[in-house]
């Protein structure tokens, strides 16, 4: 069984204006043209990996700092 909606009239004019506009709404927050939104999408996902990539390897770094400086710190009640 399956179920069919369907809007008419001046709501489906309404429908219709709406889904026409949310394209144009996407490129302009990407500052492109509609018909480079999924171009841009993928350049900015792979940014967005690279990135994170970068935090994961800076967080090691610093994680291996933090480590070496406790190894190095003397120890007070160690006499």
């Amino acid at each position: 069984m399956r179920r069919i909606e369907a809007v008419t009239g001046p709501e489906a004019v309404k429908f219709i204006k709406k889904e026409d506009h949310e394209p144009q709404k996407v490129a302009n927050l990407l500052r492109a043209n509609p018909f480079e939104v999924a171009e841009r999408v993928d350049k900015m996902m792979k940014h967005q990996r690279d990135l994170e990539r970068e935090i994961e390897g800076l967080k090691g770094k610093l994680a291996a700092k933090e480590s070496g400086d406790i190894i190095r710190r003397p120890r007070r009640w160690a006499r």
